[in-house]
């Protein structure tokens, strides 16, 4: 992948940014994202188990998550083409992304479905996980503990897998 090719985990962070970037400006449209069990749940509102990965708290929590997107996502988005085929891969991989957000919502979600005064932002570790687990020791293995979670997430799922 070039330094100027535009690639899914660009376009992905380009977006999230603008939606981020659309909630700072209007907290009423970041309030419709937002993940909020009991509204999911009673109002029937599933969007919020998806939009909750697209709005963030607050300018630092929204850079830290767009570099953790555009680091661990840019390689898993490689891997995903390398297994998958470069078109298929790209799918799998978006598919793969919007899948994280909604999971990583559900334990909130069953948690706090009948708190109306529970709500969460965003979820990134899908990334992080799918990065850790393909490439343990590679440019996402920032720090010792990085290389040891992927290490262990790699050992974990090969016991499932």
């Amino acid at each position: 992948m070039g330094a100027t090719e535009l690639n899914i985990t660009l376009i992905l962070v380009i977006l999230t940014g603008f939606i981020s970037w659309q909630g700072f400006r209007n907290p009423e449209f970041a309030n419709k994202l937002l993940h909020i069990p009991y509204r999911v749940k009673h109002q029937k509102e599933y969007i919020r188990l998806l939009g909750a990965g697209f709005v963030h708290g607050n300018w630092m929590h929204l850079l830290v998550n767009l570099y953790v997107l555009y680091q661990f996502g840019g390689v898993v988005e490689l891997l995903f083409g390398y297994l998958f085929g470069p078109a298929y891969g790209l799918v799998v991989y978006v598919l793969f992304y919007l899948t994280s957000i909604v999971i990583s919502s559900l334990p909130a979600y069953f948690r706090h479905q009948d708190n109306p005064g529970y709500g969460e932002l965003g979820a990134s570790g899908g990334h992080v996980g799918a990065g850790l687990y393909l490439h343990p020791d590679g440019p996402l293995a920032m720090v010792p503990v990085s290389s040891f979670a992927g290490h262990s997430v790699r050992r974990a799922l090969s016991l499932v897998l």
